[in-house]
């Protein structure tokens, strides 16, 4: 992953537009080999800009259990299913 999570997102702030619906986040390359120490920094920054209004919905897919468990046990933003 990069290691400059909030350059990843930098174009968000180029946009000429007041938020994003939707973000889905997948891995499928790293499939069962990311931990959620890896993926918690990029994570945060998008509940920063949830936080923000910029971005109203976040998602993942392609997470193996328990990645996904330990995600949703570490994160501020609710998860729905």
């Amino acid at each position: 992953m990069n290691n400059n999570p909030k350059k990843q997102f930098s174009a968000l702030n180029e946009l000429n537009e007041a938020f994003i619906e939707s973000v889905m986040i997948s891995v499928p390359n790293y499939g069962s080999h990311i931990t959620v120490e890896e993926f918690l920094p990029l994570w945060n920054v998008i509940e920063d800009f949830i936080d923000k209004k910029k971005i109203l919905s976040a998602g993942v897919c392609d997470f193996m259990l328990p990645l996904l468990s330990d995600l949703y046990d570490r994160v501020k933003v609710n998860f729905y299913s």
